[in-house]
């Protein structure tokens, strides 16, 4: 996470070249090379990057759980680990260490902030896509009822009851309203199609959409 680039956390890490490259990680090289050759299985990845970049990936997210690593597993325990075991050119003093320490956490956290869009280039650039992106918003009028999944993702409604995604415009999403027990799926808001009513999806992520699901 920016850690290796002399504190340049620019978020541009380019692995995907390298795998799907002649050059590099060749017995990765060998199930991935064809793979992509894959439309369907091409399509597939790409809307799964894009469902974890939305969610367990996406800044807010990532720095929550980087911050309670940090502070309740590691930080407790770095100075005894630096006095044990080096390195050799540390200052002997906990309070450089700490800074130290912390300036990697800075360091880390600004490239989870600019990782969404070099992964977009990224993708963009490896997989020939379009590189146009749209927002898509999905909102749950009653977490009670029913949940709706995104593709992969299925996000905790009773921790807000809108969610919102970044997609690329190459390829459909697919939501999947699942009511709760006792309840049932009334349909979408903001759908004016015949599959208003179908709990189950594919929409063309061609432009910011803003739906809602209703259950009762």
């Amino acid at each position: 996470m920016g850690c290796d680039r002399d504190g340049e956390p620019v978020g541009r890490s380019q692995l995907l070249s390298s795998l799907i490259s002649k050059r590099y990680y060749l017995g990765t090289n060998f199930f991935v090379q064809p793979l992509m050759q894959n439309a369907s299985f091409r399509a597939q990845f790409v809307t799964t990057f894009m469902d974890l970049c939305n969610s367990c990936f996406a800044p807010e997210d990532a720095i929550a759980v980087l911050d309670d690593m940090y502070q309740n597993e590691y930080a407790p325990f770095l100075n005894q680990s630096y006095r044990r075991t080096g390195p050799s050119w540390r200052i002997d003093t906990d309070e450089y260490m700490t800074e130290y320490t912390e300036n990697i956490i800075n360091n880390e956290k600004k490239f989870i902030q600019g990782r969404t869009e070099a992964c977009i280039h990224m993708l963009t650039n490896c997989l020939d896509l379009s590189g146009e992106t749209a927002e898509i918003s999905i909102t749950v009028e009653n977490p009670d009822s029913g949940t709706v999944q995104i593709n992969t993702v299925t996000p905790d409604w009773n921790t807000s009851p809108t969610w919102k995604g970044v997609y690329f415009t190459d390829y459909p999403v697919t939501l999947t309203a699942i009511p709760a027990e006792g309840h049932t799926f009334k349909g979408w808001s903001g759908l004016s199609s015949l599959d208003a009513h179908n709990p189950s999806i594919t929409i063309p992520v061609t432009q910011a959409a803003n739906l809602t699901a209703v259950f009762s």
